[in-house]
């Protein structure tokens, strides 16, 4: 009996890439989480209430922004702030920003923009325009419950009758009096017809 010639590895043919064992590994580092944007940490305040409001303030700061610039073009020493409106002042005044300062500015508009396409909207109808302080506890109950950022589209459907109908982007919640009387027509032609 022949003795056996030892195993030799096989050699790559030319324009072959190496075998996958072939090539070394590298060990994977983990990727390091992105540091937060400083616009992140910034509050809304319950005086911005819808969409309409931050892109309102977010116009006002850009107006601002454009202010100084031009102020700067024509070298003038001693500006004032243009005058703001009362959403854009909680804004300012809730996150200690002074709008006088660029990097304030840059800051606020930042958030503002992120906000104006990114912030959850939760849509409700009423039978009747609710008052101020209504709209102003709900959305407190939906920031502290929800997401910090909720923003509200606020609708009238006078077909309710009473109460209102939520809306989310995939969800749908009917607390109207319509639908309450709806689920109980049975039970009230049935009163009605043994009271007569």
């Amino acid at each position: 009996m022949a003795p056996k010639a030892p195993l030799q590895e096989p050699q790559p043919q030319p324009g072959t890439p190496p075998p996958a064992a072939a090539v070394p590994s590298v060990p994977q580092q983990p990727v390091p989480a992105a540091a937060p944007a400083a616009s992140d940490n910034l509050v809304l305040p319950l005086s911005v209430v819808s969409r309409s409001d931050i892109a309102r303030s977010l116009r006002e700061v850009l107006t601002i922004d454009d202010f100084f610039h031009q102020a700067t073009i024509r070298g003038s020493k001693e500006l004032t702030l243009p005058r703001q409106s009362q959403v854009l002042e909680s804004l300012a005044s809730a996150n200690q920003l002074n709008l006088i300062h660029a990097e304030d500015r840059q800051k606020l508009e930042k958030f503002l923009t992120r906000l104006k396409t990114r912030a959850p909207v939760v849509h409700m109808s009423f039978a009747s325009d609710p008052n101020g302080d209504f709209v102003m506890k709900l959305v407190e109950w939906f920031r502290r419950e929800i997401h910090p950022h909720t923003v509200l589209h606020i609708g009238l459907q006078p077909a309710l009758a009473a109460g209102c109908v939520v809306r989310t982007t995939n969800k749908v919640f009917d607390f109207s009096f319509r639908k309450r009387f709806e689920k109980s027509k049975e039970k009230l032609i049935a009163a009605l017809e043994a009271s007569v």
